[in-house]
């Protein structure tokens, strides 16, 4: 009867050790799961800013673009004052030449 009860006890502290291990898988279990979900939300948002980031870079390339486009503009323009510039010297050069 000693052995039975003994075997008993064994069984029990047995029992209680598997429950307490059970307990402990399941909250490893459930802090896996909330990294796995904090995990895909930070990737998602690593996502977000790197499109964020690709579409800042679309819109410097831009606007690096316009403004070569304008400082060639300005360029033509400033050429451009230089003849007009010489044309009036010129044409002032012309017109003191006429005496009325």
């Amino acid at each position: 009867m000693v052995t039975i009860h003994g075997a008993g006890e064994s069984f029990r502290i047995v029992q209680q050790a598997v429950n307490f291990v059970t307990g402990q898988i399941q909250e490893v279990s459930a802090a896996v799961d909330y990294l796995a979900s904090c995990t895909e939300q930070m990737l998602g948002m690593i996502q977000e800013i790197n499109n964020k980031a690709v579409s800042s870079t679309g819109g410097t390339q831009s606007i690096s673009a316009a403004m070569e486009e304008q400082l060639a503009t300005m360029e033509e323009i400033t050429a451009s004052l230089t003849v007009l510039s010489n044309m009036a010297e010129e044409l002032q050069t012309n017109i003191s030449k006429f005496k009325v």
